[in-house]
Formats: C-alpha cells, structure tokens, sequence
C-alpha cells in the first residue's frame, strides 16, 4: 500500500512536471544540442550549391577565439558589467533604507521608483532612444544645457554611447532590486534595532553592524544575478546601436546575433553560442559556491 502511494504521487509529481519539461527540452536542450553539433562544421543560414555542408573541425573555434571582434566584444560586455553591477548593487539599497522609513507618500515613491520594471526592454529602449537621440537638441542635450554642459553625443559617441545604454539599463532594474532589499530590510526582527538603540546606537552603527550583515547573502544574490544578466546585455544594442559605434557597443550576445542571422555564418555562430554558454556557466557555478558557503557560514 505504501509503495503504491509514493508511485501514484511519483507519477502525478511528472506528470504535472511534464509541461515545463517537456518545453525545456525543446526550446533549451534540442537547440543547445544542435549549436554543439554545427558549432564543428561550415553550416551557413543558405547553403550554396558549391558549399555543401562538411565537418571542419575545431577550425570554428580557432577563428572564434583568435577574433578581434570576440575580444572587443567581451571587452565591451566586461565594461558594460563593470558599469552596471556597482551601481544596481550600491543604490537599489540606499533607495531601500529610504523607502522603509514610514513616511507619507512613501507608497507612491515605491510605485513610482519600481514602475521602469514593468515595462518590457524594447519598450524602455524606444523611449531612450527619443531622451538621448542623436542631435544636439535631444531631451538630455536640453536639459543639461541648462547648466552650462555641451551637448554630448549620447549613442553616437564611441566614447560615451556604452556608458549610455549602462545607465538606461540602471534607470530599467533599479526597481527590481530595490524591492529585494526592502523585502530582506522588513525581514529583520525591529527587536534588534530597539535593542541597539538602548545601547546607543546610531543609523550609521545600526546599519554596518545590523543592517548590512543580516542582508549579506541578499547583496551576493543580486551581484551574481545582475552580473548574468550583464553578460546578456543583447536587446539594448539591438533597439539603440547595432553593435556601434566603430563597433564601441558590440556585445557577446549580439555578436552571435549579427554572426548568425546577418552575415549568415550559422557554424561559427554556434561556436560563439557554446563559449558564451561556458562562460556562463563559470559565473554560475561561482554564484552556486559562493551561494552555498554562505548559507553553511
């Protein structure tokens, strides 16, 4: 009788499984596969009558990693996270510690600071699109212009067009993170905080000696998943740049992008794809170490 049970709820734990599953294998695991698989040979979007499809090898990979656009690429993705990540970690949580003060209109203040995430990427990219535009009479050219600051070449600028798209993407998930920490701030007992106020205790004291270690392993969930998502940087560049200028925005994920469905190079797109996915699973692994050590500390 108890070995029927745990066999009947074994097979409604798979069947109610399966949905996920079941889309996982076909849209995750099938195309990973089949990246791996042309990832070693010539395959191209159209094949020509001439070029039937062959086996090259590591020859894909060799081209890959020896590629002065992989290697800017990843410049440009490593400087984009060096932008992003201290930033969506440092200021989400001053935002916290001001929005849990119990202060009137404080509830509007939360609606209005979380509403960018609601919004879908390539909707937020169209409306900065129109803030910084190309001209010197753009939004943002306009209103710094009100304090005596020339006009700057937002996303035309090699100079200042990654650093543009950093801060559009920290205006968009300021909001998200925002709402983690405050959920990890009204998660601590008030019975500390009273307790370090009888000791004479100050905001500053409250918060390095409180505060910001009991949200420890909240600070390390939202570095490693701000830096995933740095690594993802793709619709962005797409809506805003393409890659420019002089290539100065050129991300990984877009650069798998353009070598596959612009230039038609679908075996050594596929080579790209399985670096990225090897990187990322670096990161990953590290975010799961550093994840699992702090919960046994």
């Amino acid at each position: 009788m108890k070995k029927k049970l745990l066999y009947n709820q074994s097979a409604s734990a798979w069947i109610m499984c399966a949905p996920a599953l079941i889309t996982l294998f076909i849209f995750v695991i099938i195309p990973f596969l089949m990246s791996f698989m042309y990832s070693f040979t010539n395959k191209q979007f159209v094949m020509a009558a001439n070029n039937p499809l062959r086996f090259v090898g590591l020859e894909n990979y060799m081209r890959v990693l020896s590629s002065g656009d992989m290697a800017a690429a990843a410049r440009n993705t490593l400087k984009y996270t060096v932008y992003v990540v201290p930033a969506l970690t440092i200021l989400p949580l001053l935002l916290a510690l001001l929005l849990n003060n119990k202060l009137k209109g404080m509830t509007a203040f939360r609606v209005i600071c979380f509403s960018p995430q609601v919004i879908s990427m390539a909707v937020v990219s169209v409306v900065w699109a129109f803030i910084l535009g190309s001209a010197d009479k753009s939004m943002m050219n306009t209103i710094i212009g009100f304090f005596g600051i020339p006009p700057q070449g937002w996303l035309k600028d090699p100079g200042e067009s990654l650093f543009s798209i950093a801060l559009m993407s920290i205006w968009s998930a300021i909001g998200f993170n925002m709402i983690i920490y405050l959920s990890g701030i009204q998660f601590i007992s008030q019975d500390i905080y009273e307790a370090a106020q009888i000791d004479g205790c100050g905001p500053v004291q409250k918060f390095v000696y409180i505060t910001f270690p009991l949200l420890k392993n909240t600070v390390i969930f939202i570095v490693m998943t701000n830096i995933i998502s740095s690594l993802k940087l793709f619709t962005q560049i797409l809506v805003l740049t393409k890659g420019g200028p002089m290539k100065s925005t050129m991300s990984l994920v877009y650069l798998i992008y353009e070598t596959g469905f612009v230039k038609m190079q679908i075996g050594v797109s596929a080579a790209q794809s399985v670096v990225f996915f090897v990187v990322v699973m670096v990161v990953s692994m590290v975010q799961s170490k550093v994840l699992l050590k702090e919960d046994k500390a």
